[in-house]
């Protein structure tokens, strides 16, 4: 049987390109389009409608993330939908096949479902994020149930939570009830997002002293994430809160509660290391199909696995390129772009960093070079370089080039050649104020800078980051000498001298909302603005440049007289 991957090897596009253009959908040039039809034709494709479903065998696939099906709603639940898929496929003259998933991993269910006697799958996907779904790529055709994802190019069957509670609703009215509550589930689906706000609003409640103690049927019901269950049942303690779980009979202020707290912070841990591996192999999964996981740069669009050109952020990305080849620097072509009012992808100010990402990445050349990050464990989250630790995958001519091969290597040697010339700095020194001046004007931090270095007035000075770069033009702070600063934070504090301790204790931040002003920020959240102004030159000579002047008055006053 032909199958969509068969056409998208032919034609070299993704799998997702050719369904587009098969079904009639836009985002398809029609250059491509016609190609896809053509290699259709050519292999006997037929869409899934077009086939005839007899002897068919189809699985349908029953998957929770717990490691069982407990509740007896659940039963009743899963029941109403395999009857219903049976009854219709046993008239379509086909089989069915049913299996239950408990806590398996992800990559074991997609794995089951590439037996060579199925036809096709109907997922049971309450419980699948986009993540997870993006996993079931490729094999037999799948239907998902109960829940629907716009951005992701699936066959849906979900309900239309909307009218279903209006009908309840009106029910209930016409029975004569009048107060009448929302059951909502922590549970992070498309499906169960819509009945959160319930569960939301008993915690500001809690918080806000009107409620005494949490009754709910079972740990499950409360949060089927543990992670959430744990840190709201831990917010709640700290107010005074109990909760009472009916069924395991367990209540969070007593002994018992601490106990299954810290044996649930366990699961949390292995829930989170699993489900960061899941994720793990669905990204890598896409790396060997040679499908980025972002689509985050200027020139191109990520739409459904495939990089489409934006024309007028293309000439952009065209220009940088060339304004770099033609002897500009990575600040210069910054400065440029803002004097200019172009706003990058974000709508922020250029900057030299974001010069350099665009002058180092292959995508414009129409490559892929995937995996070039990785995150080495699921507690911190880190983002590490990849510097031969995990494979990468490199894919010729994956999307149409904005820049070609050859001006993308001179640019590639350009920047060796420039660096060359400026070998790194060495580890960065950091002083008591790094980090915590804060220009208010612009938002970025001051860095310290030896002004008039060189000469008589050299001295130590703090700058915001943007002025120093760009100039007034977008940022009309001011600089602040560094023995200003500490005499001011003494002063603050009540110290007879500048105490670099008792400040890094004290004092989180340094806000500078204008010129000669600085709003001090404590650690217990009180703040103290002052004001501050430059000594006059006269303050500032000490009797010796004083003497000095003096001599070098009275030798010009002599060469006056006697030319």
């Amino acid at each position: 049987m032909a199958t969509i991957h068969e056409i998208a090897r032919m034609v070299g596009v993704s799998p997702a390109l050719v369904s587009l253009a098969l079904n009639g959908k836009p985002r398809v040039s029609p250059e491509t389009a016609e190609k896809i039809i053509r290699a259709a034709k050519k292999i006997g494709y037929r869409r899934p409608a077009d086939r005839i479903a007899k002897n068919m065998t189809v699985r349908f696939v029953r998957f929770t993330k717990a490691k069982s099906f407990l509740r007896e709603s659940h039963a009743a639940f899963f029941a109403e939908y395999t009857e219903g898929a049976e009854q219709y496929l046993n008239d379509q003259g086909c089989r069915i096949e049913v299996s239950s998933h408990a806590g398996d991993k992800l990559p074991d269910i997609v794995h089951s479902l590439e037996d060579a006697h199925l036809q096709g799958a109907i997922v049971l996907a309450t419980e699948l994020s986009p993540g997870d779904m993006d996993a079931f790529s490729g094999g037999v055709p799948l239907v998902f149930l109960d829940v629907c994802h716009h951005h992701l190019p699936r066959d849906y069957c979900t309900m239309n939570n909307h009218s279903a509670v209006f009908l309840i609703v009106r029910h209930l009215c016409g029975m004569g009830h009048r107060e009448i509550g929302l059951v909502a589930s922590s549970l992070e689906t498309g499906n169960f997002a819509e009945r959160t706000d319930a569960f939301q609003r008993m915690l500001v409640d809690c918080r806000a002293g009107k409620i005494d103690m949490v009754i709910t049927k079972s740990i499950t019901r409360f949060a089927r994430n543990t992670v959430t269950l744990l840190e709201t049942a831990r917010e709640l303690k700290l107010l005074g809160i109990d909760i009472l779980f009916e069924k395991e009979n367990i209540r969070t202020l007593s002994a018992d509660g601490e106990f299954m707290l810290t044996l649930l912070a366990s699961f949390a841990q292995e829930e989170s290391r699993s489900a960061s591996e899941n994720q793990k192999w669905r990204i890598k999964r896409m790396f060997e199909q040679g499908r980025p996981n972002t689509g985050k740069m200027l020139g191109y669009r990520l739409i459904d696995g495939q990089l489409y050109i934006v024309p007028e952020e293309a000439e952009l990305v065209k220009q940088i390129f060339a304004d770099y080849l033609a002897g500009m620097g990575k600040y210069a072509i910054a400065k440029k772009l803002n004097l200019s009012g172009v706003p990058t992808r974000n709508g922020g100010l250029w900057r030299r960093i974001t010069i350099l990402q665009i002058l180092r990445n292959e995508k414009y050349t129409g490559d892929l070079l995937l995996q070039k990050t990785f995150r080495p464990d699921h507690i911190s989250k880190r983002k590490c370089y990849n510097r031969g630790e995990l494979p990468q995958y490199h894919i010729e001519n994956s999307h149409e080039p904005i820049i070609s091969k050859d001006m993308f290597e001179q640019v590639q040697l350009e920047i060796a050649k420039r660096s060359a010339k400026h070998p790194p700095a060495t580890a960065k020194t950091e002083y008591p104020f790094t980090n915590r001046l804060v220009c208010e004007q612009c938002g970025r931090n001051y860095h310290r800078k030896h002004a008039a270095a060189g000469t008589k007035y050299k001295k130590i000075v703090w700058i915001c980051h943007t002025f120093n770069i760009f100039g007034k033009e977008f940022c009309s702070s001011q600089q602040i000498p560094e023995n200003i600063l500490e005499a001011k934070t003494a002063e603050v504090l009540g110290l007879p001298a500048f105490d670099e301790a008792a400040f890094k204790e004290q004092i989180t931040e340094i806000r500078i909302p204008t010129h000669n002003r600085l709003t001090f920020i404590f650690s217990d959240g009180r703040t103290v603005d002052t004001e501050w102004r430059n000594p006059s030159r006269s303050e500032s000579w000490t009797e010796e440049m004083k003497q000095k002047a003096r001599e070098k008055s009275l030798i010009l006053a002599e060469r006056r007289r006697n030319p």
